[in-house]
């Protein structure tokens, strides 16, 4: 590889700004770690143990290669015991410092060599030849240690780098290590003469033959000499120059969502969630970024994605973090999905070295062999049909329709919420849809107004039938309106209906008709009396015996009738005519007054029969008198009460009824003044078509409190006819939904699978080629590891020979940030650099592995504790020196956040429950929301153990025994306020692990024997950040509760639970942000669940409790809560986790991998059976439904928990 270099020199400011922060972080790395004990060794009273005290047998043993035990090396009990603590605290501080910091320090240190230098009071002790050390327990107790040394001898490099650099000496390491190597074993005597001799004119040089096993840390020299020479290639890369305080835009286009969640496009081969996926896309598009996340959200998962996509493209990686663990678990995500072995692991101790070297040479050996993976058929199709599916089944479950802007979800969700009503509306009224379609929300909303005002005024009787009130839908437009009606009626019943009615009779009677029977008849036969008696003032009573028709044919002109007499007959019928005037002046309209005559004998004889003559008795101007204002109130009544049972056929029935009505209608007079109230509110409903809805509620008497449900009910109903008719798209059936949702799933898992296949097969052909136009650099290969053969190992040298080889083979390199410059050429430069657990380092550990890269991607949390002050040397009175100043300063992801675009994840997933997330929300730079877990009981428990600190530390110890005995398979983090605590907590577990023996404790004896994935951690809080176990058990006391992010950094470490062990509750601490954490984590539990906001859900919940299951409507808080959970009677977690498609009160997000396979099978992991139901298949058939969660609950009740 090439270092990048642009294309002309840095600006001199910008290199003068980095010459100015190289001074500055030179000066930082070189005091990390304490004096570096490879130049200053010093004996320590528990961080070294000197060989030369053992017994020479177990010596030798051990310097032959062979695992060794520390009993072999010391034989005397009290010695022992003194050199077992000794051991231990050792392999402590080099656990620490590997798992940590990411760097090797246990070595063996094979002579002391020291000379004297003018003003230094105290002269170097620089070991002259190391071995590295492995030391491990022989079991759970430690009561007794193995002790085996690597193979290689290294010439101490700081001695080297001194010697030439300061001494001017010129010497040859390589040579100078293997003269220790004699026919008869490890000797190390000549190595000391020759050194001697070369060293010889320096004052007071001289060898002492001691070997200490301590810490030494071979990283410390090369991370110093990173900021030495020119720092023109620093000061050209842009990151490092702005981190330097250069003037350095550095911008991004920033995500495209459009672009991310298309899956065309997409390179990832893990899970990733619309966060993940916009952050990933970002880094694909070559944008430098950081990803300030609290733990536990998916970071590692992103990166690894990022890689993933990096290898797609042909590019390669630098991964960094001080943490082990971060470079682990990226390391196990990638081989999940085939890309394991293309992750070379570096460390600067000679074991990892030749391991790295292996790793490459079995690389090369074995892929450009590898048969090409197959992709197979590309399944974006198959997600694509079933995606197009349950799409049409969101859009027509939730597409708001026209005017009314309801979904059938929420049309559904608001019938079943008012079904759930004390007094469900149940009108059976249903709008046709030609006024369905001009009632929206606005026109309903006023219809509802005027329906409750016009009820509260009394329109209709409350609780009562409307027929018991005659004057129910009367026209009265106003209050005068109502008394004129009231009068009318009164005056009428009162008297002067039957008045005007028997003079009626009366007339009629004596002009032979008959009584009249309606008010019609009233009146038509008073007029007929009144017209005949005008006819008989002009002529005789003979008229109406004379042949009217004739004479009307003889008087009329010739256009008003079509047959005419003759003359001769017209002239005799004119006449006659004539002879039947009464005496006087004729009257001009004689024909007119015939044809009238002949009208009134037609009429007549219809009333009164063919014999009948018209007349006009006696009386006859008074009862017609009498009827002219009862007819114009009847008519005026007839007007205002149409359309009302008081007003129907008013004028034809008979007068009987009439009077009958009256005398109701006068029985309710009061109730005229409320139609008139009520008419102006209700005629425009009439008219709007919603006529048939007022009568119903006026027919059913609903009270003003119960109209508004009635009206949506009759809504709501009608838009649901609507849209379950053929003018509307329809659901499909639940079953193709179920399938699709299943399918959709098949295939975006097969499409990340497909791209870690894409991934791999672009590693292999890149290596292929590399390998054809890089012969030399694999001659260079070959022969370099030939020579690894004999003698130390320097990883660096190999690489440099082939650079472009070792790359191909394995592009993405996982190293520790304070390992880079030993174990990398300093001019290899890698595409793409992702520092991890940034805010656990500083800029000045960081830079010189961020200079080797193109593009940058910085990941960590800023609401973690950040980077701390740490000691290599394994001595009490250091780490009581630190005690007090173990914070770093500014952490690496604060500095870089100030010159690059800060990104943000926002669920996690870790944890198993929320009660460990939702309290660390204050620590966090944007809301992070996880799922609810399936333990009913809370994940935060307080253990109140008053009394001094030892009873604390045995009641801590019983419960991880617990713990471990209950769970075997989990993970224990033992966490204690400082360290002293801690290394009482490390004596008691040990002690408690010598004391448990026996078969039945094979499985406890596994849990306390810190080894494996996730060994047994006894941890003092300022070092929990970075750790993850199963169960996490704290002794604190108040002082916890100053310090938020240690309390954050404790909570962050468990998955399943946190054990407190407090001196006293918290709830007695002292105020302060720590305490704050953790009285929201102890207390959460009992924060109530938000409850249903679906109504269809809230029926399913009803049913589901009815068989006798325990329910909780809305478990957890945030987006990601379980609508409803299910458990069986007294079963101590939740089974099943029922999911409606109203979420949250909202209409569900579009259907995709967030919803329907992230969230699925988050909750399985979580230990839940999710079940989706529709809320439409709950609102049409609920008891199908509650089968199929009754069927789910059994199904989880017997699985293996």
């Amino acid at each position: 590889m090439t270092p990048t270099r642009r294309p002309h020199a840095p600006d001199p400011a910008r290199v003068a700004a980095v010459q100015r922060a190289r001074t500055r972080w030179r000066q930082e790395v070189a005091d990390l770690g304490g004096p570096n004990t490879l130049l200053w060794h010093r004996t320590s009273l528990t961080g070294t143990f000197d060989l030369n005290l053992a017994h020479p047998g177990g010596v030798a043993k051990l310097l032959s290669g062979r695992a060794t035990l520390l009993s072999e090396l010391v034989r005397e009990h009290v010695a022992f015991l003194d050199a077992a603590r000794r051991m231990g605290t050792i392999r402590d501080k080099v656990g620490e410092m590997r798992r940590e910091h990411g760097i090797e320090t246990g070595f063996l240190a094979i002579g002391l060599a020291t000379w004297t230098l003018h003003r230094v009071p105290v002269p170097p002790r620089a070991p002259v030849l190391l071995r590295a050390c492995e030391i491990r327990p022989v079991d759970a107790a430690h009561s007794d240690y193995s002790v085996e040394l690597h193979e290689d001898v290294v010439f101490n490099p700081v001695l080297e780098h001194y010697l030439r650099s300061e001494v001017h000496l010129e010497l040859d390491p390589t040579v100078l290590a293997g003269l220790s190597a004699q026919s008869h074993g490890f000797d190390p005597r000549q190595t000391y003469q020759a050194l001697e001799g070369i060293c010889q004119e320096m004052t007071g040089f001289a060898i002492g033959p001691q070997m200490v096993i301590g810490t030494f840390p071979p990283a410390k020299l090369p991370l110093v000499t990173a900021y030495t020479g020119d720092a023109v290639p620093q000061a050209s890369h842009d990151v490092v120059a702005a981190l330097a305080g250069a003037d350095v835009s550095l911008t991004s286009a920033g995500p495209d969502p459009q672009r991310a969640d298309d899956p065309e496009r997409e390179l990832s081969a893990l899970d990733a969630d619309a966060s993940q996926r916009l952050v990933v896309d970002e880094a694909v598009s070559g944008s430098s970024i950081v990803l300030d996340t609290p733990a536990g959200t998916g970071a590692t998962q992103t990166v690894a994605n990022i890689v993933v996509a990096a290898l797609s493209e042909g590019r390669t990686v630098l991964v960094c973090s001080e943490e082990r663990p971060a470079l682990e678990g990226l390391r196990r995500r990638l081989a999940h999905v085939g890309l394991g072995d293309v992750c070379l692991p570096l460390a600067e101790d000679p074991a990892s070295m030749r391991a790295a070297l292996e790793s490459v040479r079995m690389a090369l050996d074995h892929l450009p062999e590898e048969s090409e993976p197959q992709i197979g058929l590309d399944p974006l199709p198959a997600r694509s049909a079933a995606l197009a599916v349950l799409h049409r089944e969101h859009d027509v479950l939730h597409r708001p329709h026209a005017p009314w802007g309801l979904s059938l979800a929420e049309v559904e969700d608001d019938l079943a919420t008012l079904a759930a009503l004390p007094h469900p509306p149940a009108s059976r009224v249903r709008l046709p849809h030609e006024v369905l379609r001009r009632i929206g929300d606005e026109e309903l909303s006023s219809a509802t107004d005027a329906l409750i005002e016009a009820a509260g005024a009394g329109a209709w009787a409350k609780g009562q039938p409307r027929r018991d009130d005659p004057w129910y839908g009367a026209r009265l437009t106003s209050q005068d309106e109502a008394r004129r009606a009231q009068e009318i009626v009164a005056r009428l019943v009162s008297g002067a209906l039957s008045t005007a009615r028997e003079l009626a009779d009366a007339v009629c009677g004596a002009a032979g008709l008959p009584a009249p029977a309606n008010v019609r008849q009233w009146g038509e036969r008073l007029d007929l009396v009144a017209r005949a008696s005008e006819t008989l003032d002009v002529f005789s009573p003979g008229i109406y015996d004379a042949p009217l028709a004739d004479l009307v044919a003889a008087t009329a002109a010739r256009d008003e009738v079509s047959e005419r007499p003759g003359a001769v007959a017209r002239a005799r019928l004119r006449r006659q005519v004539r002879s039947l005037l009464r005496p006087g002046t004729p009257p001009p309209d004689l024909p007119h007054r015939v044809r009238l005559a002949r009208d009134e004998r037609q009429e007549w004889e219809q009333v009164a029969g063919p014999a009948a003559r018209p007349v006009a008795p006696e009386g006859w101007e008074e009862a017609l008198e009498a009827h002219a204002p009862v007819g114009e109130d009847l008519t005026w009544l007839e007007r205002v009460l149409a359309g009302t049972p008081a007003g129907t056929d008013l004028s034809t029935v008979h007068l009987d009824t009439v009077l009958e009505r009256l005398v109701v209608l006068d029985a309710r007079a009061d109730r005229a003044p409320v139609a008139a109230t009520a008419y102006p509110l209700l005629q425009p409903l009439r008219e709007q078509g919603l006529g048939d809805v007022v009568d119903d509620l006026a027919r059913r008497g609903i009270d003003a409190e119960r109209v508004a449900a009635e009206v949506r009910f009759v809504h709501r109903s009608s838009v649901l006819h609507h849209l379950r008719s053929d003018d509307v798209p329809q659901q499909v059936p639940a079953e193709a939904v179920r399938e699709a949702e299943r399918a959709f799933r098949r295939a975006d898992r097969a499409h990340l699978d497909r791209n870690a296949s894409r991934a791999r097969l672009a590693v292999l052909r890149r290596l292929r080629r590399t390998l054809a136009s890089h012969g030399s650099q694999s001659t260079a290969w070959e022969r370099a590891l030939e020579a690894t053969r004999v003698g130390a190992v320097d990883v660096r040298d190999v690489i440099s020979r082939a650079p472009d080889v070792v790359l191909a083979a394995q592009p993405v390199v996982l190293v520790s940030q304070l390992s880079v410059p030993s174990v990398l050429p300093p001019d290899m430069t890698f595409d793409l650099v992702v520092v991890d657990r940034a805010g656990r380092t500083t800029t000045a550990r960081t830079v010189p592995a961020l200079a080797r890269g193109r593009q940058v991607i910085v990941v960590g949390d800023s609401g973690g504790q950040g980077p701390a002050q740490f000691s290599v040397v394994a001595d009490p009175r250091v780490e009581g020196e630190l005690e007090g100043t173990r914070h770093a300063g500014t952490s690496f992801l604060d500095d870089v956040s100030g010159v690059l675009p800060v990104r943000h994840l926002h669920t996690h997933y870790r944890a198993l429950d929320q009660g460990l997330v939702a309290p660390l929300a204050s620590l966090m730079p944007e809301p992070v929301h996880s799922f609810p877990g399936v333990w009913r009981s809370p994940a935060v428990r307080e253990h109140v153990t008053e009394g001094p600190v030892e009873g604390q530390v045995a009641r801590a110890v019983e419960l991880a025994l617990e713990h471990a005995r209950r769970s075997p398979g989990e993970s224990l983090l033992l966490v204690a306020p400082d360290d002293a605590t801690a290394e009482d907590l490390v004596v008691a577990v040990r002690a408690a692990a010598g004391r448990v023996d026996g078969p039945a404790d094979q499985a406890l004896q596994a849990v306390l024997r810190d080894e494996g994935t996730e060994p047994l951690l006894v941890r003092p809080v300022g070092r929990v950040a970075g750790e993850v176990r199963d169960r996490v058990v704290w002794l604190a006391g108040a002082e916890a509760g100053g310090d938020a992010r240690a309390a954050g950094s404790v909570l962050a470490a468990a998955r399943a639970s946190v054990d407190l062990v407090v001196p006293a509750g918290v709830d007695d601490w002292p105020d302060g942000p720590g305490t704050d954490v953790v009285r929201q984590a102890v207390h959460f539990p009992a924060r109530p669940g938000r409850g249903s906001r679906s109504a269809v859900l809230a029926e399913l919940v009803r049913r589901l409790r009815s068989e006798g299951l325990e329910v909780q409507e809305g478990l957890g808080h945030g987006p990601h809560a379980v609508d409803v959970a299910v458990a069986e009677e007294g079963d101590r977690r939740w089974s099943v986790a029922v999911d409606g498609d109203m979420h949250r009160g909202t209409v569900e997000a579009g259907p995709g991998r967030d919803g329907l396979r992230i969230r699925h099978e988050q909750l399985t992991r979580l230990g839940w059976t999710p079940l989706r139901v529709r809320s439409t298949d709950v609102f049409t058939d609920p008891a199908r439904e509650v089968a199929r969660v009754l069927q789910a609950v059994r199904e989880a009740g017997q699985r293996p928990r």
